[in-house]
């Protein structure tokens, strides 16, 4: 776990300044503070900075070259798979001089060429240089664990794990992206890729790579699951076979030269991880706990202990201060963009108490995004059956029709209510999946913009994104579908961007069992029953998951209430209470409200709004508009994260 950064010259004669890479890289040192390291040459400049997880000796130390020095890597993550894929490889001839995962890289790079992204296992990002070619490689895991940011400027293609790195250069201006803003509306807690709130910087996207050469970029996706491939098992297979493959992914994620904990609530999730953990180590693992400071102790923290006993763990839990919302500048400054995920907070706070026992931390993202965990899977699942029994459908007559209805602005009126529902069944579910967030887009976010900012908005780009991402999931059915969609949207721009510039904000790696591609591939075969049982009962989410964990725990355990991670805090509600005086510091009189993005009348009737009615689409516009100001204070304004009042 590191972070990585660079800059290639398009121009072969014009060599990189050594300084400005030492200028970039210094800026992620909080994701490698055990050591930096660059490769300048020519065109070509590379730099490191390095948490040391794996072979601990400098024999690890980054930039990395291979025995000739014509290919050279900067790498950031861990493939999990590394020991046997360098077994494969002393088999066919190559040498190594380290215990590195990088260096197997090399020599799969030396090996493979760019195929070698489908042998990798784990979570990354890294560049590769090879000056034979003349040709910069870039790569990016395949459900976005680990960030990768690029833009050119001037006939230089920047890269980095962080935006912050790219904002050092001189040349690149700071300017907010009207689509970025508009996505982050869109899609509510962070905003996905391609897009970044600044106008030229990109991410690149999960399960892709990219070639730069001669200053021309090439991006191409390497990897999809392919669920179309059903296998016909009975409920004891397919729990057998995930077990299989969750095993795996666990143990391979336990792979560390440093201790390793697990994020540890007493759900599900986290005890079917720890307790598959527990066997596979000669110690007990550490268990970590959050829970909210009360006049009674926090049931999550109460369940958390009696689970851990009954695992055998090392347990903590640690009770969160009652204000956590001064800690919001300093998380945004890490994250380069607004971020709304407030979860965020109670997540920072853990990962700081935890970085005093452990370096590697097991959790549970993605569960819920990929079998179904959510309270409102079980709606998904009956649109699921209704898509299913409707998909004979004839969809030309439904446009048919509908082109001869009258035309109207107004959903309301002259028809325009049945038109929308008309228009809808002529459409496939990703179209409609798409049609829905445009309208939300436009719902919520168009009076809150200035026409002018509105219209610079490609919002249809914005949007089809979620159709692009639907089809991408080669699902046969639409639950599995949404789940892949889920992921790569939310998971992977949300709760997995939270995890890594969380976790690595403090020096912690933090590994996902379930974000396991194999496993994901797996989950894209099943079928609906397998995952949500019944359409109401929430108990009956992510039926295999706990049907396996049946074998590792009591029921009593398995089925347990849920408790939401951090999302049981009425942050909603907050921001209409006691921090209303920051709403009225930043929302009402700050710099973003005055800039000519946004509609100043229409921003103080949402305000008045919210706390009027605690209606969730304000509060989710108002948690938007705090952060966005907060944001434009470090990053257009340059105030430092802790000079910014956060007082109530």
């Amino acid at each position: 776990m590191c972070g990585i950064t660079g800059i290639l010259n398009s121009d072969a004669a014009l060599a990189v300044d050594p300084e400005t890479v030492r200028r970039m890289t210094r800026t992620l040192y909080s994701r490698g503070p055990d050591s930096e390291g660059y490769y300048v040459s020519g065109p070509i400049g590379l730099g490191h900075r390095r948490l040391k997880v794996i072979d601990l000796s400098d024999a690890a130390a980054q930039p990395m070259s291979n025995e000739d020095g014509t290919v050279w890597i900067v790498y950031n993550g861990e493939v999990f798979n590394y020991q046997e894929l360098r077994q494969e490889l002393e088999v066919k001839g190559h040498r190594f001089r380290s215990q590195s995962d990088t260096e197997v890289l090399i020599h799969l790079y030396e090996e493979d060429g760019v195929t070698m992204l489908q042998k990798l296992r784990g979570m990354f990002a890294f560049a590769i240089w090879d000056s034979r070619k003349k040709q910069l490689f870039l790569a990016r895991d395949r459900v976005g664990e680990k960030p990768l940011v690029w833009c050119q400027v001037n006939g230089k293609f920047l890269f980095g794990s962080e935006i912050k790195a790219l904002l050092t250069f001189p040349d690149l201006q700071r300017r907010i992206s009207p689509d970025g803003l508009g996505s982050l509306f869109a899609y509510t807690f962070s905003i996905p890729g391609p897009r970044s709130i600044f106008q030229g910087v990109h991410k690149l996207r999960p399960a892709r790579y990219m070639l730069v050469r001669n200053g021309l970029v090439q991006i191409q996706r390497y990897w999809k699951p392919d669920g179309r491939r059903t296998p016909q098992l009975d409920e004891t297979e397919y729990t057998e076979r995930f077990c299989q493959l969750f095993e795996e992914s666990v143990r391979l994620r336990l792979r560390s030269d440093v201790p390793v904990g697990s994020m540890f609530s007493g759900g599900v999730d986290s005890s079917l991880i720890t307790a598959i953990a527990a066997r596979h180590l000669k110690e007990p693992i550490k268990t970590f706990a959050i829970g909210k400071s009360t006049d009674h102790e926090d049931p999550e923290l109460v369940r958390s202990r009696e689970v851990a006993a009954l695992i055998g763990t090392d347990h903590q839990g640690f009770e969160t201060p009652l204000n956590m919302i001064g800690r919001l500048p300093a998380i945004i400054a890490r994250a380069d963009e607004p971020y709304s995920l407030y979860p965020a907070l109670w997540s920072d706070f853990l990962c700081e108490k935890m970085r005093d026992h452990a370096t590697v931390l097991l959790a549970g993202n993605g569960a819920d995004e990929i079998f179904g965990g959510y309270r409102s899977y079980p709606r998904v699942r009956r649109l699921n059956d209704w898509y299913a029994f409707s998909e004979g459908l004839p969809r030309g007559l439904l446009r048919a029709a509908l082109d001869r209805l009258p035309k109207s602005e107004n959903a309301e009126g002259n028809g325009g209510l049945f038109k929308d529902q008309l228009h809808k069944l002529s459409l496939s579910p990703g179209e409609r999946i798409a049609y829905g967030t445009s309208q939300r887009l436009a719902r919520i976010a168009r009076p809150l913009f200035h026409s002018n900012f509105w219209e610079e908005i490609s919002r249809d780009s914005i949007t089809d994104i979620v159709r692009e991402v639907y089809e991408e999931a080669n699902a046969h059915n639409h639950l599995n579908a949404w789940n892949y969609t889920s992921l790569q949207l939310t998971e992977a721009h949300g709760a997995t961007t939270m995890s890594d510039l969380i976790g690595m904000g403090h020096g912690l790696e933090i590994r996902s069992p379930f974000l396991d591609h194999k496993l994901i591939e797996f989950s894209t075969t099943l079928p609906a029953r397998m995952k949500v049982r019944g359409y109401r009962n929430v108990r009956g989410c992510k039926h295999i998951v706990k049907r396996a964990a049946c074998r590792y725990l009591p029921e009593s355990v398995v089925y347990a209430k849920k408790y939401g991670y951090g999302y049981s805090i009425p942050f909603h509600h907050w921001l209409a209470e006691q921090y209303a005086p920051l709403v009225d510091r930043f929302v009402l009189d700050g710099g973003i409200r005055k800039s000519g993005i946004f509609n100043p009348k229409a921003v103080g009737e949402l305000v008045l709004r919210h706390r009027a009615t605690r209606n969730m689409d304000d509060a989710m516009c108002v948690n938007i508009l705090l952060t966005l100001e907060i944001w434009n204070s470090i990053y257009m304004e340059n105030q430092r994260p802790e000079d910014i009042d956060m007082s109530l």
